[in-house]
């Protein structure tokens, strides 16, 4: 499954990952040059998300390699990877966060979760799976990390998955966070904190620990923006 994306981006200095760029942000040139094979079965294709339907969604391992260009600088790599499709109607009305969490070890196991943070008419839901053996086991989610802080990276989470007879307890560092936050003339960069309306979300890459094995991975947080907070700012 080859992908191409090409476009200007902003070269960001560490305070602007959070806070977003400044009126002096430089414009760089970007192009990223993928090739992505699947390595498992797609989970859950069916299963209940308690989604309003018609809703499809799946998620699925695949392994990667490419190049990211900036400015004319190629960086080859290779890696992990994981996708979630979905199709479905978006009911946004209460929302107040969510979280997508997966990474992929060197002995092929694996792990990902999906949930949804509690609202004023529901409780937390969602579910997750392990990946043992080949096999995709589904999964109770019994500790996972809500977006609590928004900080660049470093940050220190737990991840517990029961499936049966199977428990994972997962230590997680994340590697480098973005966050974005929507707004009605579109997204914007930077974690926008307060109490207006609206959700932070935040895509990161992650550093897993399970039984001793290292692995990595992607971990999607949101929240509303009401509930973050960013380290060091007052008031």
């Amino acid at each position: 499954m080859p992908g191409d994306y090409a476009a200007p981006v902003h070269r960001l200095a560490d305070a602007e990952i959070v806070a977003g760029p400044g009126p002096g942000s430089e414009l760089v040139e970007a192009v990223v040059d993928v090739e992505a094979v699947s390595v498992a079965a797609p989970w859950n294709t069916e299963g209940d998300w308690g989604e309003q339907p018609p809703s499809l969604r799946y998620h699925q391992f695949y392994d990667a390699r490419g190049t990211v260009t900036v400015s004319g600088t190629a960086y080859p790599f290779a890696g992990p990877g994981f996708r979630s499709h979905s199709r479905r109607r978006r009911d946004m009305p209460g929302f107040t966060g969510h979280a997508i969490i997966n990474g992929r070890f060197p002995s092929g196991r694996g792990f990902g979760l999906l949930r949804y943070r509690a609202t004023a008419g529901r409780p937390e839901r969602g579910r997750g799976f392990l990946y043992l053996d080949g096999v995709l086991h589904d999964a109770d989610v019994t500790a996972w990390p809500h977006l609590d802080e928004a900080v660049p990276g470093g940050e220190r989470l737990t991840i517990e998955l029961h499936a049966g007879r199977h428990k994972a307890v997962i230590t997680a560092e994340t590697i480098a966070s973005t966050f974005v936050t929507p707004a009605p003339e579109g997204r914007k960069y930077g974690a926008h904190v307060g109490d207006e309306r609206g959700t932070v979300i935040s895509p990161a890459f992650a550093r897993y620990q399970w039984d001793g094995e290292t692995g990595y991975g992607g971990l999607e947080r949101s929240a509303l923006r009401s509930a973050v907070t960013i380290p060091g700012r007052s008031g």
